[in-house]
């Protein structure tokens, strides 16, 4: 049965953990691998009322991020992230893509949010 995750991950070079954080919520199968079934959502920085930095975003089929109409960029760009296929589970590394550069985040907290 598959079950949908929320995965909070690290920034592996981070000095704030709390601003260099990955947040996404995935579908995963009875293995926990992530899948590829439908477009979900997450955020980079924090969603706290004060956070300095809140990046919400979509995360496609295919992995790369669609940041919106609305926040001056692009919608498609070339960020993207590498998780699935992975396992959601703590300390999995996965790969942030952005401008070329490689961010490699480990997975630090999970959520079970239930069925799909």
């Amino acid at each position: 049965m598959n079950r949908v995750l929320r995965v909070v991950a690290i920034w592996k070079d981070a000095t704030d953990p709390s601003d260099d954080r990955l947040t996404i919520d995935v579908v995963v199968n009875d293995q926990n691998l992530v899948l590829k079934k439908c477009m979900t959502f997450g955020f980079m920085g924090s969603a706290s009322p004060n956070a300095e930095k809140f990046h919400p975003f979509a995360l496609r089929i295919d992995g790369t991020l669609a940041n919106g109409s609305d926040t001056g960029e692009p919608d498609d760009t070339d960020e993207s992230v590498n998780i699935h296929g992975k396992k959601a589970e703590m300390g999995e590394l996965f790969t942030y893509l952005q401008d070329g550069e490689e961010y490699i985040y480990r997975i630090a907290q999970i959520v079970d949010l239930g069925e799909p």
